[in-house]
C-alpha cells in the first residue's frame, strides 16, 4: 500500500469526476426522465475515463422521505423539480464519490443550502487527531441543531479503499469494503481519521429530501478536498 499514490489515483479519479458531472448538468433539458438520465451518465462517463461503477447512479427528481429502490421513467425534469445526483464511476486505480442536489430553475427550497453547509461543515471538522466517529457525532448533532434529520439508511459517508489495499474484483470489492462497519463514517467508530474518505450526508426536513458528496484526504499533515481548489468551494457548482 502506498498512500500518496492511493491520494493522487482517487485526486485524477475526483477530477474526472468533476468534469463529467458539469458535462452532464450542461446538458440537462426539460421532459428528461430518471431513467433517460441515468443511461446519458452511464453513456458519457466511458468518454471522461471511467471504465466501470463503484455503484450506480443515484438519480432523483423531487427526492421525499419515502425511500425509493430506483429511477423512474415517469419522474420527468421540468424547471421547479428539485433533483439530486449521486456519481460513483471508477477507473483502474480508484474511483470518484460526487454529489449534488439542485432546483433547475435556480430557487431552490431551504433544504439544499442545509445539506451543502452540513457537508461542508462535516468536513471542515475532520483531522488526523479526531476518530472517525466524530465526524458522525457531530452530523447528527448539526443536523438535530438545525431541525433536520440525518437520514440512518444511508451511512454518511466510508473509507475508500484502491486496488493496492483490495484488487479482487475491483471496483466491487471496495465497495464490499465500505459495507464493513470499521471502514464506515457511521456509527461510533474509533479509529483515527487517516486516509481517503467519501462524505455524503443525506439531509431530510419539511417532507424533502437532499445531499451532497464529496471525498476528502486526512493525513498528519492536514486535510483537503480532492479536486477542488480548497474546502471553501465543497458542495458549489455551476448547474446549467
Amino acid at each position: 500500500m502506498n498512500p500518496s499514490a492511493d491520494i493522487d489515483a482517487f485526486t485524477e479519479a475526483q477530477t474526472q469526476g468533476f468534469r463529467l458531472m458539469n458535462h452532464i448538468l450542461k446538458g440537462l433539458d426539460a421532459g428528461i426522465s430518471e431513467v433517460q438520465l441515468l443511461q446519458y451518465i452511464e453513456q458519457e462517463a466511458k468518454k471522461f475515463g471511467f471504465t466501470d461503477w463503484f455503484s450506480r447512479p443515484v438519480i432523483h427528481f423531487d427526492y421525499t422521505m419515502r425511500t425509493r429502490i430506483g429511477p423512474s421513467k415517469n419522474r420527468k425534469l421540468t424547471p421547479l423539480t428539485v433533483v439530486q445526483i449521486h456519481l460513483k464511476p471508477a477507473t483502474e486505480h480508484a474511483y470518484a464519490n460526487l454529489g449534488l442536489s439542485f432546483c433547475l430553475n435556480g430557487n431552490p427550497p431551504p433544504i439544499i443550502s442545509q445539506a451543502r453547509e452540513l457537508t461542508k461543515a462535516t468536513t471542515t471538522f475532520a483531522a488526523h487527531m479526531k476518530c472517525i466517529g466524530e465526524l458522525f457525532v457531530f452530523a447528527r448533532s448539526w443536523a438535530n441543531n438545525h431541525r433536520c434529520k440525518l437520514n440512518n439508511e444511508t451511512h454518511i459517508g466510508h473509507e475508500c479503499t484502491s486496488p493496492s489495499q483490495n484488487g479482487w474484483l475491483w471496483p466491487k470489492s471496495a465497495r464490499l469494503a465500505a459495507l464493513l462497519r470499521r471502514n464506515q463514517v457511521q456509527w461510533y467508530n474509533p479509529r483515527r481519521l487517516n486516509g481517503v474518505y467519501a462524505i455524503q450526508p443525506d439531509l431530510s426536513s419539511d417532507g424533502r429530501r437532499a445531499g451532497f458528496a464529496e471525498i476528502i484526504a486526512v493525513t498528519e499533515e492536514g486535510r483537503w478536498a480532492l479536486g477542488r481548489e480548497s474546502m471553501d468551494e465543497i458542495g458549489h457548482w455551476e448547474v446549467g
